[in-house]
């Protein structure tokens, strides 16, 4: 039998525990952090940070990763921040999170280090937990992603996309998984081939099929 209405306090810390092996593909790394936490079990306030430096992974990606979070019981608000991270040498641009919560609807936002946000969402936190995400195309970064591939940087490969990707699901069942993605236009270039549409179509679907409507290929080379 546990009282739920019994008062507790609660002050830890843990000071650079190594982390290598507690992910099969974790190599390297350490982390450190802090909780303070008081109040009812059943909606305690809490404050609580955390540092994870020099990570390293088997497949060559390394980054420090820090995040905190304070508020009460499902309200409150944290921050999680990848900072110098780095693929195989070549440096990768860091990202944070942010999540804004009033106990029933968690609002997420994630951003690239120079500031563009890549995706949003808003979370129900109460079965059946709906999701809502939408990710802005025109701020994925392609020209970093090409950095750390050489070979299509050789191939002269070029992508250009505006729209938008939405999704809607139901955490406890992502069988009801609906997206769509509104695509004002994209352009590819391989090799000196570009291929593309520069009008508007749409793509949707859901866990049993997809459609693609109002789609206009052209291409030259």
């Amino acid at each position: 039998y546990v009282d739920f209405k019994t008062r507790f306090d609660l002050n830890a810390r843990i000071e650079r525990i190594p982390l290598a092996g507690v992910l099969e593909s974790l190599s390297s790394g350490t982390v450190s952090a802090t909780l303070e936490a008081s109040g009812d079990v059943s909606s305690p306030t809490y404050e609580a940070s955390f540092e994870a430096s020099d990570l390293a992974f088997e497949n060559e990606l390394r980054a420090d990763v820090r995040g905190t979070a304070k508020g009460r019981g499902l309200a409150g608000e944290a921050e999680l921040l990848v900072e110098n991270a780095s693929f195989r040498g070549t440096g990768i641009p860091g990202a944070g999170v942010s999540i804004d919560s009033d106990g029933e609807t968690a609002l997420l936002s994630a951003e690239l280090d120079d500031g563009r946000e890549i995706a949003s969402a808003r979370v129900g936190l109460r079965a059946p937990f709906p999701l809502e995400a939408e990710i802005p195309l025109g701020n994925i970064p392609f020209d970093r992603v090409r950095a750390l591939f050489p070979v299509l940087g050789e191939a002269g490969t070029e992508l250009e996309v505006g729209g938008r990707a939405r999704l809607e699901a139901r955490l406890e069942d992502f069988d009801e998984l609906e997206y769509r993605v509104d695509v004002d236009h994209i352009l590819a270039v391989y090799r000196g081939i570009a291929l593309g549409a520069t009008s508007p179509f749409v793509l949707e679907g859901n866990r049993e099929g997809f459609s693609v409507s109002d789609l206009t290929l052209v291409g030259e080379d």
